[in-house]
């Protein structure tokens, strides 16, 4: 995902990250020294829900970010899991027929006899 990259990016060069809502996007600002370096406009729902979720007060500073920057590896895939299993979801029927122990091996037998 081109935003998780980003975010990346603004990981490495900075030291604080400030989350604000931005019209229908989540932006993130990356700052170093005072200075905003970079920008991230997060327009995921997944990845924007698990940014609130993580950084709850809106700013991650200190601590708190560099443990974040140490974890955004696990953080990112977490986030490409939820993805792929939400793209999942909806590629999938929506009635899945379930079969007990029993009916299974009944279908195996006759399909065995048939064959």
């Amino acid at each position: 995902m081109k935003e998780i990259d980003e975010l990346r990016k603004g990981l490495k060069n900075s030291s604080i990250m400030l989350l604000k809502e931005h019209r229908h996007a989540l932006e993130c600002s990356f700052v170093k020294e005072g200075i905003v370096n970079h920008i991230v406009h997060v327009e995921d729902d997944i990845l924007a829900e698990a940014l609130r979720q993580k950084i709850t007060s809106g700013i991650a500073e200190g601590v708190h970010f560099n443990a974040f920057r140490h974890e955004f590896e696990s953080f990112a895939l977490h986030v490409k899991a939820r993805k792929l299993y939400a793209d999942l979801a909806f590629s999938l029927p929506m009635y899945l027929p379930v079969l007990d122990a029993k009916e299974e091996a009944y279908e195996q037998t006759v399909n065995a006899a048939v064959a």
